[in-house]
């Protein structure tokens, strides 16, 4: 899937007060694509991906 505006990532999602894993895509080696802003994360990645920095390195 190519789009404007998408991200393709691995992700784990973890309690913090036991660091229980609940989801991920590393068990299974998926990747997770998506449209920031069409709805399909909950809104804090919406926000965090939007105003996060990256850096590429070579």
């Amino acid at each position: 899937m190519w789009c404007v505006d998408c991200w393709t990532v691995h992700y784990e999602g973890s309690l913090a007060e036991t660091g229980e894993v609940f989801d991920t895509t590393h068990e299974d080696n998926t990747i997770f694509t998506f449209q920031l802003g069409k709805g399909p994360v909950i809104k804090a990645w919406d926000v965090a991906f939007r105003t996060m920095k990256v850096f590429f390195f070579t």
